[in-house]
């Protein structure tokens, strides 16, 4: 997976893939929910790519140190983006 993709997860709920990076080995996304339209929701989320044998897998990050470092990460790289422009 790769960003600038929408995703749907095993909820049925469709994500567009914004930013990724690499923690420890594991590929993680910052995403954005999207509604019915397709349209970004206001809610982002921290999605973990998880391979299973030739299955690829995203799953919603919930475990708080790993959160709260990506956050800052993925921030740090949005506000570079922005200052750059």
């Amino acid at each position: 997976m790769t960003i600038n993709m929408i995703v749907t997860l095993e909820n049925q709920e469709k994500y567009y893939l914004i930013y990724e990076t690499v923690y420890n080995n594991i590929k993680y996304f910052m995403a954005s929910k999207l509604d019915i339209k397709k349209d970004p929701t206001e809610e982002t989320v921290i999605l973990e790519e998880i391979k299973y044998e030739e299955d690829i897998h995203l799953e919603i990050v919930n475990d708080e140190k790993t959160l709260n470092f990506l956050s800052t990460y993925f921030t740090a790289g949005y506000i570079k983006e922005i200052e750059s422009i």
